[in-house]
Parts: structure tokens; sequence; C-alpha cells
């Protein structure tokens, strides 16, 4: 039986890191126009690296901020960070692809449920491409109104590409 709480990555290692800048550099590469290669460094001060114990639980973490950021811009900037540009999102009531629904879906579900908070209830669990936990919304410091469980697909960069989500818990209409 294989365990599916831990997602196996030749050389991963868990861990945090504290970089020297006198032995560390950060370098990036950048094709203009498919004719040159820009190449550029950036100095730094300081920087932490740090490796969850699931690579992919950063990726849910990111997804759940998003149902619960207000400001449009740091809602879309946390969307393009958790999910892939053409990233699908379905559940018994709702449905949306890309970034652009996405962003208007979560604003929706804001308006109806104002001042709720979503929160993860359990561990990431995965395997392969998959991610599995569940969740609940509800006021920040009271009981949960809407309970769940999602289902996810990730792109080889660990984005998501699916979310399915089933709603376990809901307020009658």
């Amino acid at each position: 039986m294989t365990d599916t709480t831990t997602l196996e990555i030749p050389g991963y290692k868990q861990g945090t890191w504290v970089l020297d800048p006198s032995h560390s550099e950060v370098t990036f590469t950048v094709r203009h126009m498919m004719i040159s290669k820009v190449r550029g460094t950036f100095g730094m001060k300081s920087a932490t690296l740090v490796a969850p114990e699931n690579p992919f639980e950063a990726t849910v973490e990111a997804y759940v901020a998003t149902w619960n950021e207000t400001d449009v811009a740091r809602r879309q900037a946390r969307i393009a960070q958790a999910w892939a540009d053409s990233g699908r999102y379905r559940d018994p009531l709702m449905g949306s692809t890309g970034h652009g629904e996405i962003d208007a879906m979560l604003s929706a579900v804001q308006a109806r449920f104002p001042g709720f908070v979503l929160k993860r209830t359990s561990k990431v669990d995965c395997h392969n491409d998959a991610v599995r936990f569940t969740w609940s919304l509800g006021p920040a410091s009271g009981p949960s109104v809407v309970e769940g469980v999602d289902f996810g697909t990730l792109t080889p960069e660990g984005k998501l590409a699916t979310i399915v989500g089933f709603i376990d818990k809901m307020p009658a209409a």
C-alpha cells in the first residue's frame, strides 16, 4: 500500500535555509522578442528559503488565501501564484475557467458571505499530480456554515490545473 501523504521528489529536502549574500546570487535570463537574450543579476541583502514537508502545500495555501483576500489586486496576484492560466474550478453551484473568471467567482462568494473566512481543515494529501483537502467557510471566530472537500490536479510547475469541490454542509437556500 502506498502512503499518499508524502510526495516523493528525487533530491527534495524539507527545511529552512538562510542564504549568505556573500556566497549566493540570483540570476535570470529572458528571451526578448525571441531574438536576443537579456541576462541580469539581482542584488541580495538577505534571503530565506523554506521548503515545506509537502511541496504542494504552498500551492494549496495560496489557493485558500485567494478565497479570503478582499483586495482585488492582491487577490489577483494570489490567483496567478496558485492557478495555471487556464485553471478550471467546478463545484455543484459554480464553475469558472481562467484567472478572470476565478477572480469574479471569489468576489461573488465574498459578497454573499461578507466577513466569512475559508479555512483548510485537513492536511494536504497528494500523490502524482493530485491533491485533496477539506475546508470550512464561516465567521472568523464562529462555527462553520459551509464545509466540503476539494480535489485538484497540478501542472508540472506545481500550479492548480483543476479543482473539483464537493459541498458536505451548506445552509438551506
